[in-house]
């Protein structure tokens, strides 16, 4: 029988809005791909943006959620305030799409839709990183070191640094 582990266990919402970060993740990555596979396509299609705009965008969301996904996972005490930075691109970024880049006329059957999906995202986003159980996950420790500094170095949500020579201890073991 193991020793009881000092650390609680990552809430059910904490990883499946991780695993939602990197879903989103893939959708950027995925638009990068489009973008660069379909070049030729998208110069004759004379759209409002350049194939170079929406290659960049996908891999602009493609980082983040990456980065998010993983600060969550890891369990970062700067976590909450990193992710809530990338739930917030998001729908910042798909709006200023939609406001600045679509046709005029264009989507308005669906901006009742677009929106309530933009107010439930944020407000599952804040209610997940800011509620009570992320709060214990992420400062069960009262930890110091809020964020990871210095080369060779990870932080677990505990503040405790974790050298290359402690192999398969890291935060994401």
């Amino acid at each position: 029988m193991s020793a009881p582990s000092s650390h609680s266990r990552r809430p059910r919402l904490l990883s499946f809005l991780a695993v939602l970060f990197w879903m989103m993740s893939v959708s950027g990555w995925l638009r990068a791909y489009g973008a660069i596979s379909e070049w030729g396509l998208l110069t004759q299609l004379h759209l409002s943006v350049a194939p170079l705009y929406l290659a960049l965008s996908g891999v602009a969301w493609g980082l983040v959620g990456l980065a998010a996904g993983l600060v969550i996972w890891a369990g970062w005490v700067w976590a909450p305030i990193l992710a809530a930075g990338a739930a917030l691109f998001y729908p910042v970024t798909y709006w200023a799409d939609r406001l600045f880049f679509s046709a005029p006329g264009s989507g308005g059957a669906n901006l009742p839709f677009a929106l309530g999906v933009t107010l439930i995202w944020i407000a599952f986003a804040a209610a997940t990183l800011f509620g009570q159980a992320a709060r214990r996950y992420f400062f069960a420790s009262g930890a110091s070191h809020p964020m990871p500094t210095g080369a060779g170095h990870a932080w677990k949500r505990t503040g405790a640094p974790v050298h290359p020579e402690g192999a398969g201890k890291g935060p994401l073991s």
